[in-house]
C-alpha cells in the first residue's frame, strides 16, 4: 500500500519520526495519489503528520483534493482523536480511518469507533521497535514515546475489542 505523509500540505517523509528531520517529496498530495492510482494501487495510505502532533486534522484541505481527484479508497491516521474527526474525514471521501496512539492511550475509544462506523471502516495502527533480542513494544506519538506495553499482548488486546485490521509500523 503507497503511503503519502503530509506536512504544511506538502508530500514528505520524516527520519523517525523527528520533525526536524524532514525530506520533502512534492508540494501536490493529490498529483502524488494520482500517480499511485495509475501505477495500480488499489488503495492509498495518507498520514496527516501536522494532524498527529496537533491532536486534530489539520491537512483537511489536502485530504480533500486527494480524495476528489482518485478513485481508488484513501485511508487516513494522524490527528483522528474522536468520533467527530472520523466523520470530519469521512466527509471528504475518506474510506476508512487510522486510531495509533489514541486508541493505546484509550483502548475502549476502539469499541466506539467499531460501534459508530463498522469495523471495516476503522484500522489500528501501532508503531513498534525491538528493545531486545525478542522483545518489541508500542510507541506513541510518532514513534517517539515507548508505552512499555509488549507488541503481541497490544496486537491480542485489540483483537479482542473487535479491531479487524491492523496497520503495523516498524
Amino acid at each position: 500500500i503507497p503511503a503519502i505523509d503530509m506536512r504544511g500540505g506538502r508530500c514528505v517523509r520524516l527520519y523517525q519520526g523527528d520533525y526536524s528531520k524532514e525530506t520533502v517529496y512534492g508540494d501536490n498530495p493529490a498529483e502524488q495519489a494520482m500517480k499511485w492510482q495509475n501505477d495500480g494501487a488499489k488503495i492509498i495510505h495518507l498520514v496527516d503528520l501536522d494532524g498527529a502532533k496537533a491532536g486534530h486534522v489539520v491537512n483537511i484541505d489536502a485530504i480533500s483534493r486527494i480524495c476528489s481527484t482518485v478513485k481508488i479508497p484513501c485511508e487516513l491516521g494522524g490527528g483522528i482523536r474522536s468520533l467527530k474527526d472520523a466523520e470530519a474525514v469521512f466527509k471528504v471521501g475518506i474510506s476508512r480511518v487510522i486510531l495509533g496512539t489514541v486508541a493505546c492511550e484509550n483502548p475502549s475509544i476502539v469499541k466506539d469507533f467499531i460501534s459508530a462506523f463498522g469495523t471495516e471502516k476503522l484500522v489500528v495502527g501501532i508503531d513498534a521497535k525491538k528493545i531486545a533480542d525478542h522483545k518489541w513494544t508500542v510507541f506513541i506519538n510518532g514513534g517517539r514515546v515507548d508505552m512499555g506495553i509488549d507488541l503481541i499482548d497490544w496486537v491480542h488486546q485489540i483483537e479482542k475489542l473487535g479491531a479487524g485490521e491492523i496497520c503495523l509500523n516498524s
